[in-house]
């Protein structure tokens, strides 16, 4: 029978349905199949299915618990604890009969997870796997129902078309896992036609009773293409092992719709998983504003994507023709709003036997786990689980001991639900809930029973109390007061669980709105600036040598910058552009060592205008005639700086948000290291000496004293946070981690290439990240301080700042600020005129002073074992090209560079290249148009006593 396909435009003007087909026909009333009256029934749908959709009768409205904590479980000895640490955007995992964790990394790869002894394993030999904007990633991880003894492993992820790589689809990959490498990698399936979106990909994989496999795939943003009986998108598809055709599928000879196919009419599957007891297959699938969905999966079922659903499109109009229509299947269960839906675990264990049979159900947005109660393949109850991890739940799995482990991809966690029967202790994990801290510890003093403590029923006590500002309550309580020891009668709580306790007790005293009302307030901020130090000489910027496990840990946690470029390379400067949100020649604080004049206004004195406590502890570099803008400043002549960074972090006023700019000594040369320091010495020998450098004994002595103070100045950035984690403000302090510029060494510090004035930049922020990741937007460190300001709540920057702020991509990593950065090199130990622009292809560079070899002043002593050892390269053509212009008699006065796969400017000089003529005029452009808005001049040339002043 020939198909037709007709495309029916509803009296709203809105498109509702087209391009069906014979399949989707089959499951419409026979009289609905003639165009007009179909026509009719959309048009002159009831005024009801035109307003906000409601939950239907039969589906129970879920419920909230009265606490955001573990007392929402109604379990009193349950427990909940990290079993790992560091993933980077997980996605899926799978137990292995031996106990460890198979997980998918979404832009990473796979890894071998031991939950006991937290070691990890990387898998190679991966496929290839599209990976880019949007949802095209590695997803789900299926076992062969034979793993134990032939090791085959699926994977679903997305893959390109090989005639038009911008088109993609879901594919899955069937491979052999020996140890730690993928064999035999076979791809079974693409879910065809390929699609230009990059959203609504799906990937759900399980395996049934059967051995047979499941897979969900998306409908890629193409709406009708769920009902398009030729189209694998929006399906559910089942396979054998091997990747054919089940005997037993329910199309079968039905020419209009692929015998793949299983089940159609599905949105975005997220989920499935097989009852064991029951042999049922379960799905979840998002919904778009509304309307997530739990199914339960039936042979040759239509769930009704996009004909019916319970929600609406994005820009609030309704979808499709209703809720319901005969043939097309309603769901077990949906969400309203919805909680964006991740993958769902029936649980059959025997640590909790009172959730036999419930369905466990993640969500990404709702950052819980809903909890649906099945009697008799009916959901009759929904609660609410784990609401205060705060994180996205992107997998859970019940592991064969009947504990509950949850995949959390914002902070890249694996966590453990499990349960204490020993009833004597007290011993909850960090997260307890406030009430139960309440119920263990402060109800012995604040039950009414003794005299001069308050009980929660008296409101003015706890009114007063609540005056002194949180931050006060929570030091008091940590550190004891009165008659009162340090923590009370909970010696074994932490930090966050007394902080859930004072809230518990402020809320049932003075109510949640008014203890709200007192937590609210700006951000603290505490920037930690390291003196000379490049982005790549740190473990979250791809170095595999320095550890870095705190600053590492910051930016999993929170962001990492990949391009954010100083205004200058020299120390002085670039911390005066930093603290003014000007350029160099803009503040007047131009060269090293020179004065910031007093009529600029630093962040110090703008946020201590707006109310904050401000203090710089550490080296100031800066001059004197600005000491004054600042609370408190302590300039620290001795490495490593930080001397004074915990203690003054404890003596600040409590009541007032703070900034604090913590500046290192560290790694600045001349490096010294203590035999007290607690980092140990490397070894030369172990070195890894960077790409361009020479490779002798003296080089390697100089980079092993380096990173000996990097990986001191990130055991200070472990105190730092350890402090405020301590002091309760971890969560409503945004920290920075940056350097004022480049590492002391050739071609890096003082200089404009990438090496010089790429900073690495990582932000925490857990009050005001909401999700963690990085960002590859163009920065310049003149917009630290509008955004410091920004979010201090400033409405109105100064006129001269020429910095913009960047608050937007703190959490959309599509925002863009800048198309080029700018940056100027002055003196530094001799003098200097160059200007660079920066985009994310190219460096464009002028230099009007190119008549002496650049070596780093400043950094490179003239005469040392490792000059010796550059200067003897240079000498016998061995040393990289890029280095040539130490000794170079003259160096070029214009240079173009491109930036390379790894996102770093270099390459040759492209400037007199006929083929790069348009990007060289299209840079000079605009960097003459930045120098004419700053007023920039050309270089003078200064008198010789003058220049060595």
């Amino acid at each position: 029978m020939k198909l037709t396909r007709s495309l029916w435009i509803a009296t709203t003007g809105l498109l509702l349905l087209g391009a069906i087909t014979l399949g989707v026909y089959l499951w419409l009333d026979p009289g609905d199949r003639d165009s007009a009256r179909l026509n009719e029934a959309i048009a002159t749908k009831n005024a009801e299915l035109r307003g906000k959709k409601k939950r239907a009768a039969g589906q129970p409205k879920p419920y909230q618990g009265d606490l955001d904590s573990l007392a929402s479980l109604n379990v009193r000895n349950a427990t909940f604890e990290v079993v790992y640490k560091g993933l980077k955007y997980p996605w899926a995992m799978e137990f292995t009969p031996d106990g460890r964790l198979l997980i998918t990394e979404f832009s990473q790869g796979l890894l071998w997870l031991d939950p006991v002894s937290g070691e990890t394993t990387r898998i190679k030999g991966l496929p290839q796997f599209a990976n880019g904007k949007g949802q095209l990633g590695l997803m789900d991880v299926a076992l062969h129902p034979d793993f134990a003894n032939n090791g085959i492993v699926y994977l679903s992820h997305a893959v390109a078309s090989p005639e038009q790589p911008a088109l993609h689809a879901t594919a899955v990959t069937r491979a052999v896992l020996r140890q730690d490498t993928l064999h035999d990698v076979q791809q079974i399936f693409v879910s065809l036609p390929y699609e230009k979106s990059n959203s609504n990909l799906g990937g759900a994989l399980a395996f049934d009773s059967q051995g047979l496999l499941y897979i969900g795939t998306g409908d890629r943003s193409n709406d009708l293409g769920a009902q398009d009986g030729q189209s694998l998108n929006g399906k559910i598809i089942r396979l054998t092992a091997e990747g054919e055709v089940p005997a037993d599928n329910p199309f079968i000879g039905n020419d209009s719709i692929d015998d793949r196919i299983y089940a159609l009419g599905v949105r975005n599957p997220q989920g499935l998983d097989v009852d064991p007891l029951t042999g049922k297959v379960y799905e979840a699938e998002h919904g778009p504003m509304g309307g997530d969905e739990v199914n339960v999966v039936e042979a040759g079922a239509n769930y009704g994507w996009p004909l019916i659903t319970y929600g609406a499109n994005y820009n609030t109009q309704l979808k499709g023709i209703g809720t319901e229509r005969a043939g097309l299947s309603q769901p077990l269960y949906y969400y309203l709003p919805s909680i964006a839906i991740s993958p769902l675990a029936v649980y059959r264990g025997e640590l909790f036997p009172e959730w036999q049979g419930h369905l466990l159900v993640g969500a990404l947005k709702g950052a819980q786990i809903s909890m649906l109660d099945l009697q008799d393949g009916k959901v009759i109850s929904a609660q609410t689980l784990l609401s205060e991890i705060k994180d996205r739940v992107r997998d859970i799995k019940v592991a064969s001991d009947g504990s509950i482990y949850v995949l959390l991809q914002r902070s890249g966690r694996v966590m453990r639900l499990g349960r204490s029967f020993d009833e004597e202790a007290v011993e909850q994990p960090e997260e307890r809930a406030g009430a139960t801290v309440y119920r263990f510890s402060c109800a012995t003093c604040h039950n009414g029973q003794v005299e001069g403590i308050p009980s929660l029923k008296d409101r003015e006590a706890w009114s007063k109390r609540a005056e002194k500002g949180f931050d006060q309550l929570l030091y008091n309580v940590r550190e004891g007061f009165g008659a009162m020891p340090e923590k009370g009668f909970c010696d074994n709580c932490s930090d966050e669980e007394l902080a859930a306790a004072i809230r518990f007790m402020l809320d049932k005293s003075i109510g949640k709105e008014q203890r709200q009302a007192i937590e609210k307030k700006p951000p603290n901020f505490v920037v930690i600036i390291a003196d000379d130090m490049s982005a790549d000489d740190l473990g979250t910027y791809g170095n595999t040598f320095v550890e870095t496990p705190n600053i590492d840990s910051l930016a999993n946690a929170g962001l990492r910058y990949d391009n954010m470029f100083l205004a200058t390379a020299s120390c002085s400067a670039s911390r005066a552009s930093l603290l003014t949100g000007k350029y160099p020649q803009s503040n007047g604080l131009t060269k090293l060592h020179g004065y910031l004049p007093e009529d600029q206004s630093t962040l110090g004195l703008l946020l201590r205008n707006e109310g904050y406590y401000t203090a710089s502890i550490g080296k100031w570099h800066i001059g004197s005639r600005v000491v004054g803008q600042f609370d408190k400043v302590v300039n620290e002549s001795d490495s490593p700086g930080s001397q004074q960074w915990l203690s003054s972090l404890r003596e600040r006023p409590r009541d007032k948000p703070f900034f604090f700019w913590l500046a290192s000594r560290d790694p600045h040369r001349p490096w010294q290291l203590l035999p007290t320091d607690p980092v140990e010495p490397l070894d030369t020998a172990s070195i890894v000496v960077p790409p361009g450098f020479v490779d002798g004994p003296g080089t390697r002595k100089q980079l092993a004293n380096y990173y000996g103070e990097v990986r001191r100045f990130d055991h200070d950035v472990g105190r730092v946070v350890s402090e405020l984690r301590a002091q309760g403000v971890l969560d409503q302090t945004m920290i920075v981690v940056m350097a004022d510029n480049g590492r002391p060494f050739f071609r890096a510090k003082t200089g404009l290439y990438d090496a010089g004035i790429r900073t690495p930049f990582v932000v925490h922020w857990p009050g005001g990240i909401t999700e963690a990741g990085h960002r590859d937007q163009l920065l310049s460190g003149i917009d630290l301080a509008p955004t410091l300001l920004d979010l201090a709540g400033v409405n109105s920057l100064p006129d001269d700042i020429e910095g913009r702020s960047f608050r937007a991509s703190l959490n959309n990593p599509t925002s863009t600020l800048r198309r080029y950065v700018f940056a100027e090199r002055n003196e530094h130990a001799r003098p200097f005129h160059e200007r660079a622009v920066r985009s994310l292809d190219y460096l464009y560079k002028e230099n009007q002073f190119p008549l002496h070899g650049d070596c780093a002043p400043g950094a490179i002593q003239t005469g040392s074992a490792e000059f010796r050892e550059y200067r003897a390269a240079y000498e016998q053509g061995k040393l990289a090209p890029e280095m040539d212009d130490c000794f170079a008699a003259e160096r070029a006065t214009v240079e173009l560079r491109a930036v390379d796969a790894n996102g770093v400017a270099g390459g040759p000089n492209l400037a007199e290249d006929p083929a790069y003529r348009d990007v060289r005029e299209s840079m000079a452009g605009e960097l003459a148009q930045w120098r004419k808005a700053v007023g920039d001049r050309d270089y003078q040339p200064p008198t010789l006593a003058t220049d060595l002043q």
